[in-house]
């Protein structure tokens, strides 16, 4: 701060991605989100996979950072989640709509006993281990996800 002569935190930082590929079909986004109770899949990359049942008995409402209440269109009951040489099998709510293909919330970074390691210019490194086989722990880089998500200020 050029007032104060302190450091302090950015006003806005981009939410970070990393490759993911889903049911060894489809590879698409996969943003970070430690902010997110639910991990998520939009519905049109959801129509790109076969095989994958989707419990619309298991909508649930899912309220967006402004308040908003909107249903999710039901539930995979355990989709394989690729990341790095590690596959991962989450339950995932699929979304009509969402600014992110695939995001991954908490669910997913408990279950992966996830290091998170943020750095002052924004880095992240993401540090998770297969819970099917704990001897096998990966490090992956991310990158920031500029394209509608945060704006910088200048």
């Amino acid at each position: 701060n050029e007032k104060t002569g302190l450091i302090t935190a950015a006003e806005a930082m981009p939410l970070r991605q990393f490759p993911v590929t889903l049911d060894n079909q489809v590879t698409t986004i996969g943003c970070f989100d430690p902010g997110s109770e639910i991990v998520t899949l939009r519905e049109e990359v959801y129509r790109k996979l076969t095989g994958n049942n989707l419990s619309q008995q298991n909508a649930v409402p899912m309220i967006s950072a402004n308040d908003q209440i909107s249903a999710t269109s039901g539930l995979i009951d355990s989709l394989a989640i690729t990341i790095g040489t590690i596959t991962f099998y989450a339950a995932v709510h699929v979304v009509p709509k969402s600014p992110a293909p695939f995001i991954v919330g908490i669910p997913f970074w408990a279950m992966a006993d996830s290091r998170i390691d943020i750095y002052p210019d924004g880095f992240t490194s993401l540090t998770i281990t297969d819970p099917n086989s704990p001897h096998q722990t990966i490090t992956i880089p991310t990158t920031p996800r500029l394209k509608g998500g945060a704006r910088r200020h200048r």
